[in-house]
């Protein structure tokens, strides 16, 4: 495992509405992602490394640091991004 000198397990300054995109990259990362309609999530930490979460529940917070949520193979929906 990696550890990013950016991260600030502090609480989010601010948020924003965001759409799955295999081509953005979040920086700074995003603190926490709010998932709005469930499914599958697949996001990148900032080393690159890919996390797959299966099954998430609508409305339910994934607290991780965050560059990217991938388009391909996401099938949830209705982001935001906390930061």
């Amino acid at each position: 495992m990696t550890t990013n000198a950016k991260w600030d397990p502090g609480p989010a300054g601010s948020f924003t509405d965001i759409t799955k995109d295999d081509v953005t990259v979040y920086d700074p990362p995003i603190r926490a992602l709010y998932v709005g309609t469930g499914g599958t999530v697949i996001v990148k930490d900032p080393s690159g490394n890919t996390g797959t979460h299966k099954n998430v529940p609508s409305g339910s917070v994934i607290c991780a640091n965050v560059r990217q949520v991938m388009s391909t193979d996401t099938t949830a929906s209705d982001f935001v991004a906390y930061y």
